[in-house]
């Protein structure tokens, strides 16, 4: 990713309408997987007879970014995140999160088992990313039996954009081919959604202008802050779509998310 893009996420991750949106989106797919805000998890038998102390999710944010999500993920349980770019964790430390750490999704540096919860947010795309089973495998290693992971990837080749390049994309998906991959790495997939579905049109049109006109659109990225107006109302569709994904699962969009089991051995 070019690396002015990190600042750019940092100053609108937690006010921009997309950034807002799709994590409200992301994180309403885990209803009911993870104990409400400042639970324990139930105690678990363990071989000798005894029982394993209550504790919170342990939750992973493998390629954590800016932090954005990771702040919100650090309200539900002990999470820490992993980026490969010492730039973004560079962004993330501003947020004055306590677990954070250079590493590849590819090569993770944990025990086998440790983690509830591994989320992987918009990274399995990228070019830096070389084989995407590799990293799938990685999360369900550190997942305990039973853990979930919840991903989300961009969607459809046919929108492909200015902002792709920018963002270094080196593949879009489709929901069943993120599934199947899924599938084929140990997970169970129990929900499966495209989202950003409402403001398909929208994109659909501004992907085809910036392929007619791609000298007009070079350079350009999709993380500027619209005016406030216009932030507003867009912040407010993603929002009602975050409440009817929690629900059903949308036939078409522009992401893709998965949540998925690690099947036990």
């Amino acid at each position: 990713m070019n690396l002015d893009e990190y600042a750019r996420m940092y100053a609108a991750e937690d006010k921009h309408w997309w950034y807002v949106g799709m994590r409200e989106t992301t994180l309403g797919l885990l209803n009911g997987h993870l104990q409400p805000r400042g639970s324990t998890l139930p105690k678990v038998s363990e071989p000798s007879g005894g029982y394993e102390e209550t504790r919170r999710p342990r939750i992973l944010d493998a390629g954590c970014g800016t932090g954005g999500l990771l702040a919100r993920l650090s309200e539900e349980g002990w999470a820490v995140g992993v980026d490969l770019s010492a730039t973004a964790l560079g962004w993330a430390q501003r947020r004055t999160l306590p677990n954070l750490g250079l590493a590849s999704v590819e090569s993770l540096p944990f025990r086998d088992g440790v983690f509830d919860l591994v989320t992987c947010i918009d990274v399995l795309y990228h070019l830096q990313v070389h084989e995407d089973m590799t990293a799938l495998r990685e999360f369900r290693r550190v997942l305990r039996p039973g853990g979930y992971l919840l991903v989300k990837v961009p969607a459809f080749e046919a929108l492909r954009g200015q902002h792709d390049k920018t963002v270094h994309t080196h593949h879009r998906y489709r929901l069943s081919e993120m599934c199947a991959k899924l599938q084929a790495s140990g997970f169970r997939v129990e929900r499966a959604t495209y989202a950003n579905t409402l403001l398909l049109p929208a994109a659909a049109t501004k992907r085809f202008l910036e392929n007619v006109f791609p000298l007009a659109a070079e350079g350009t990225s999709d993380v500027q802050m619209p005016p406030a107006w216009l932030n507003t109302i867009l912040t407010h569709i993603l929002l009602l779509e975050a409440r009817l994904v929690r629900e059903v699962n949308l036939p078409v969009g522009v992401s893709a998310i998965a949540l998925a089991q690690r099947i036990p051995e």
